[in-house]
């Protein structure tokens, strides 16, 4: 197994773990949310509409880089 094989391995578990760490961040933002806001369906377009708004954020903030 060559060292590009290994980090790609890690790079893989990195992505996997940080996904799995959002979607638990997630759910317990909505539930905090779901207590503010006083509806877990007011509480769930609240937290999506952050998570799509900080992404639009990000691209448009780096989009000369990325090109």
């Amino acid at each position: 197994m060559s060292a590009l094989d290994v980090r790609n391995i890690v790079a893989l578990a990195l992505m996997v773990a940080s996904g799995f760490s959002a979607l638990g961040l997630q759910i317990v933002w909505t539930q905090q949310n779901a207590l503010w806001l006083g509806q877990e369906s007011a509480a769930l377009l609240a937290v999506i509409g952050a998570f799509f708004g900080g992404l639009a954020l990000g691209a448009w903030g780096f989009s000369a880089r990325i090109e």
